[in-house]
């Protein structure tokens, strides 16, 4: 007895996301980076079970990442309950899992050029990093909680201040290089993923976690929200940098090819079934 196509893949992708859930699950419980800066034991904590999101929206799309970021913080929560389980959170991931997908799904569908991406790109971390060098020069201080700030001496600020310089002139090379390349150009390219996890900062942790963070606790949404950009700085270059070699791997592997292109595998599989 031979199953449809979609039924095929229908299949396919609920038991692929069942197996991104659990690993998203023991990576969010198990596998994360304390980073200690500016007084702070925890100034960066570093858990990289995003990056399965990411890689579900990839390879399924935006739906299908959207479903596994849900399931994920829910069975998270009840496997491993750190305090009350707020539905904000959920929300959250949910759009963590949504975005990437829906990214190269409108990327495919018009046909935007990495040239556009890497605009944006450049725009985006142009605001975030002279913004934060203006932030920096009027404050002289950077937050580290939500009640607490790190005063900075001026060897210190300097120091911060070139660091940003160099961190944008490297992120526009890189990608300048990237976009300008001919040789065997991969539509998974870094410019469509750096931007992303920007998208994925932005929308997710710069807007909506500093807003259920000041439900829940009261703290300034403002705090939050610097706070916010200047983690960023340090989690999107790691992320990026972890994903780039898995996507490149199940590009390889033809995992991700095998969702997108329908019509070659949907006529092999009726030739298979001729014969």
């Amino acid at each position: 007895m031979h199953t449809s196509y979609k039924v095929d893949q229908t299949i396919k992708k609920i038991t692929i996301s069942s197996m991104l859930v659990v690993l998203y699950v023991i990576i969010n419980r198990f596998i994360a980076i304390n980073i200690s800066a500016f007084g702070t034991p925890a100034f960066i904590r570093i858990t990289v079970s995003t990056i399965v999101l990411i890689i579900a929206s990839i390879i399924m799309g935006p739906v299908y990442g959207l479903c596994v970021g849900i399931v994920s913080d829910i069975v998270s929560a009840v496997v491993f309950p750190i305090g009350a389980f707020f539905p904000g959170y959920t929300l959250t991931y949910a759009m963590a899992g949504f975005i990437p997908g829906i990214i190269f799904y409108l990327s495919k569908k018009f046909n935007i050029s990495d040239k556009i991406f890497f605009i944006l790109n450049v725009t985006i971390e142009s605001v975030l990093h002279f913004g934060a060098i203006i932030y920096l020069l009027i404050h002289h201080s950077i937050p580290v909680t939500s009640q607490k700030v790190f005063t900075l001496k001026t060897p210190l600020l300097v120091i911060i201040i070139l660091l940003l310089l160099i961190s944008f002139i490297i992120i526009t090379i890189v990608g300048y290089r990237q976009q300008k390349e001919k040789k065997s150009k991969s539509f998974y390219s870094v410019s469509k993923i750096w931007f992303s996890y920007v998208m994925i900062e932005i929308v997710c942790f710069f807007f909506l976690n500093s807003f259920w963070s000041t439900i829940l606790v009261g703290a300034p949404f403002s705090i939050l929200f610097v706070l916010k950009i200047a983690k960023s700085f340090f989690t999107i270059p790691i992320h990026v940098i972890i994903v780039m070699p898995l996507v490149r791997v199940l590009e390889k592997r033809g995992v991700i090819q095998s969702f997108p292109a329908k019509e070659k595998e949907q006529k092999n599989t009726k030739n298979i079934r001729k014969q």
